[in-house]
């Protein structure tokens, strides 16, 4: 065995590539997964085919290194992201090995410059994944500006809710400020005029009051005037009487 047929017979690309298919066994087992995810998984299937029927027909002899290695480190990333995706379920990791799907594709018309028909099937076949690949981005690309587009108007919508909500609540605090002070004049203007009222009243009863006292001092010192006149009178008539009785004794 020559040392090319030994440097490509045991690279790891193939290790690498049973890895995959071991990790597809392990995607048929999730449940529940979604269309975007299941197309994914499908496309793993096939481009893991592709790249096999590839290597089964090359020359060892002709094989570069450089695109080789540079294949099997685009497909142990895809591993790696295929694993992470068992683990959490994250459908971002998918989103990942699709990249590097692509980048493997773009590898492959590397090993081998086309010389036979079957070489040049291969490559449209590569061809056909690629351009099928670019589709699926630019769908997913749409739907990901299309689903944004919706969030930001969500967001302004939001947002212009929020500010009207702002105003509504800004006049409403304004108008139960203005309310309250009201209110408040209200109470105090009523106040005033029950006070007023009872300052009135008070200073009516003291008057009235005052009116009747000195009212009653008139008529106690007209009655005590009185009773002296009437003392006065009563001394002075018998005093006369007496006079009369004592100038009749004379005679």
């Amino acid at each position: 065995m020559d040392k090319w047929t030994h440097r490509f017979e045991n690279h790891a690309i193939f290790t690498t590539l049973k890895t995959v298919l071991n990790n597809q066994r392990e995607l048929r087992k999730i449940k529940d997964l979604s269309p975007q995810a299941i197309q994914t998984i499908n496309r793993i299937k096939q481009i893991r085919l592709r790249i096999s029927n590839i290597l089964k027909t090359l020359d060892p002899v002709l094989v570069p290194l450089p695109p080789l290695n540079d294949i099997n480190n685009h497909i142990t990333n895809l591993n790696n992201e295929i694993t992470e995706f068992i683990s959490d379920k994250d459908e971002a990791h998918l989103t990942n090995a699709d990249t590097h799907l692509d980048a493997t594709l773009l590898q492959l018309p590397l090993l081998l410059p086309p010389s036979r028909p079957e070489d040049f099937r291969d490559i449209g076949g590569a061809v056909t994944a690629l351009r099928r690949t670019l589709g699926q981005h630019s769908w997913r690309i749409a739907e990901e500006v299309k689903n944004l587009t919706t969030q930001i108007e969500n967001t302004k919508k939001k947002s212009d809710e929020t500010e009207s909500k702002a105003e509504t609540l800004s006049s409403d605090i304004e108008q139960k400020t203005i309310d309250f002070n009201n209110t408040i004049e209200s109470i105090k203007g009523k106040f005033e005029e029950h006070l007023r009222s009872l300052t009135e009243q008070t200073q009516a009863s003291e008057s009235k009051r005052q009116e009747q006292f000195t009212q009653a001092e008139l008529d106690r010192n007209n009655q005590a005037n009185t009773a002296e006149q009437g003392r006065t009178s009563q001394f002075e008539a018998q005093s006369n009487n007496l006079k009369n009785e004592f100038d009749t004794n004379e005679k």
